[in-house]
């Protein structure tokens, strides 16, 4: 009975270490999980930061407005800092290549988590805006006034498209690239880049060329001057002009074009416009106005979802000031970003 018991009390102790590595086993295999991406749905804001100084940071915001924080970059790379001036953001695929406009680079990141990636700084000189086409990143620089290719993936120079006139905002559309030729309130051209070929063929339109916009196939391009306002409707099938809108008097000088939907946004003086894309009327009522701070009224505007992005950037003496609007005009948050905020991107 004894020799029973002694066996019967081993095997009870064996059980109980089985059921405890099987317990420890599923336990561990229930912790294995997925993590969230740290900087999915929500909007980045690119933070310009003071001239001369390399003080650019980029804000997130999530969609649900639970989430802020005021400066990722180097938050997430300690010791590494964005630079001086913060022009634009490209996203694409899992990267967002961020153009440094005074510090001559690009910084690269993962855009779910914004870990550095790489830097890209041959044949820059002072890049503005880019796009990304077939896996090939254009970029704009405003010194060399042209366009310097880059692999998307590699990040090594490809190619340098030479224009000779001011190069300012840059999309992709229909296989070509478009790219504004005017700047602060002058200028009245869009090069067509053909990249098969690098072939530059110019579009003339009236002056003071300030928006693009891509919509489907059709390219949108916001004219405004001290005398009218102009919209074209450029078919980039073939380039030609499908459709024009001009502006009542009282909206000359419209600036900040963005499409959200089927519906254009702009901005005149302190105020929001809005209009159907396919209406040939232009209500001259503004969806809202804004406190007026000379330059620094909508230094960064867009309308994103049903929600419109304004930030006044403050004169650039403190933190610029970001709201978020619902599309008729009320305010759903505000957030102290960074010094001159600039742009707004989604990144869902």
């Amino acid at each position: 009975m004894k020799w029973n018991k002694m066996k019967w009390s081993s095997v009870i102790i064996l059980l109980l270490l089985s059921l405890t590595f099987a317990s420890c086993s599923k336990s561990e295999e229930l912790v294995v999980e997925t993590p969230l991406e740290a900087y999915d749905n929500g909007i980045f804001m690119l933070n310009e930061g003071n001239f001369m100084t390399p003080n650019a940071s980029v804000s997130f915001l999530s969609n649900d407005f639970q989430d802020f924080q005021a400066s990722i970059f180097s938050a997430v790379n300690p010791g590494k800092t964005l630079g001086d001036v913060a022009q634009s953001m490209t996203l694409y695929g899992d990267k967002a290549f961020i153009l440094i406009n005074n510090s001559n680079k690009i910084e690269v990141v993962n855009r779910h988590t914004f870990a550095s990636l790489g830097t890209i700084t041959d044949g820059l000189s002072q890049p503005r805006y880019s796009a990304v086409l077939n896996g090939k990143l254009y970029v704009t620089n405003a010194v060399s006034k042209a366009v310097t290719v880059y692999d998307a993936e590699t990040f090594s120079k490809i190619s340098t498209i030479s224009l000779g006139v001011t190069v300012e905002k840059i999309v992709a559309v229909s296989g070509k690239v478009y790219v504004q030729n005017a700047a602060f309130g002058s200028g009245n051209t869009i090069s067509v880049i053909d990249v098969n070929t690098n072939t530059v063929t110019p579009l003339t339109l009236t002056d003071g060329v300030n928006s693009m916009e891509v919509k489907g196939t059709q390219l949108y391009v916001l004219c405004g001057n001290q005398n009218e306002s102009v919209l074209y409707t450029i078919n980039t099938a073939n380039n030609q002009i499908a459709a024009t809108k001009t502006f009542p008097a009282s909206l000359s000088n419209a600036r900040n074009m963005d499409i959200d939907g089927d519906v254009i946004y702009f901005t005149k003086g302190n105020g929001v416009y809005r209009m159907n894309s396919n209406n040939t009327v232009i209500n001259e009522t503004p969806v809202f106005t804004v406190a007026d701070n000379d330059f620094s009224t909508f230094y960064g505007f867009a309308a994103i979802n049903g929600r419109i992005y304004v930030s006044d950037a403050k004169g650039f003496v403190s933190r610029s000031s970001v709201t978020v609007y619902t599309n008729s005009g009320m305010v759903l948050v505000q957030k102290e970003t960074g010094i001159g905020t600039n742009g707004f991107y989604l990144n869902n």
